[in-house]
């Protein structure tokens, strides 16, 4: 039951933080050149991993996903890169430059 609610509480929050995207953010997805500078699991909507993204020195992009049930309780999946090797439509996703 605990479990349930975790879920059902993550996914409210992924919604409610996908829906105040900014103008600046785009529906895509940015796979990194090289690796990812940053990744977290903690960050709630597009805006916050943005902002992870400007206190990360040498990210230059951002890409965030909300809730992906990996780890199960998690927000949403933020990866912070240095450079981009391939951008991609993705209605699901978020993602900006610096």
């Amino acid at each position: 039951m605990r479990l349930k609610k975790a879920i059902f509480t993550a996914i409210l929050l992924a919604i409610s933080a996908a829906s105040q995207a900014t103008a600046q953010e785009k529906n895509c997805k940015f796979y990194p050149e090289g690796g990812l500078l940053k990744r977290s699991y903690e960050l709630i909507g597009p805006e916050a991993c943005k902002d992870a993204c400007t206190q990360t020195d040498g990210c230059k992009a951002w890409s965030y996903t909300p809730h992906t049930f990996n780890p199960t309780s998690a927000p949403g999946d933020c990866r912070m890169m240095e450079a981009v090797s391939e951008e991609a439509e993705n209605d699901e996703d978020f993602c900006g430059r610096l």
